[in-house]
């Protein structure tokens, strides 16, 4: 996945978390579902350690508690009000890395 696409999902993930009036619990599973799902770890022109910030928020919005894989809606419901709020942050930080990223690229074409 490109560098461009990964902000655009993260980007997508970030407004749904900011504007949506439901619980936190619920924008972060609907910001997964249709955002951060279709982020990849293994994205190109995207720097390593943000390749892992990724693969960290995709892995704990997939784990259960007992630690097996599940559901992103399972793993979120399972999550607390304040792991959900961490998980948003993590999503929000990643999102501002990823645009300065692809503005740094752009700006060195």
């Amino acid at each position: 996945m490109d560098l461009h696409y990964a902000s655009e999902q993260f980007g997508n993930a970030v407004h749904e978390l900011a504007v949506n009036p439901a619980r936190i619990k619920e924008r972060l599973a609907r910001a997964c579902l249709e955002s951060i799902h279709y982020a990849s770890s293994s994205s190109t022109n995207v720097s390593p350690d943000l390749n892992r910030a990724i693969a960290e928020v995709q892995a704990r919005v997939t784990t259960l508690p007992n630690g097996e894989h599940g559901s992103i809606v399972d793993a979120i419901e399972a999550m607390t009000e304040d792991e959900a709020s961490d998980v948003a942050r993590q999503i929000c930080e990643i999102e501002l890395r990823l645009d300065s990223e692809a503005t740094d690229l752009s700006s060195s074409r």
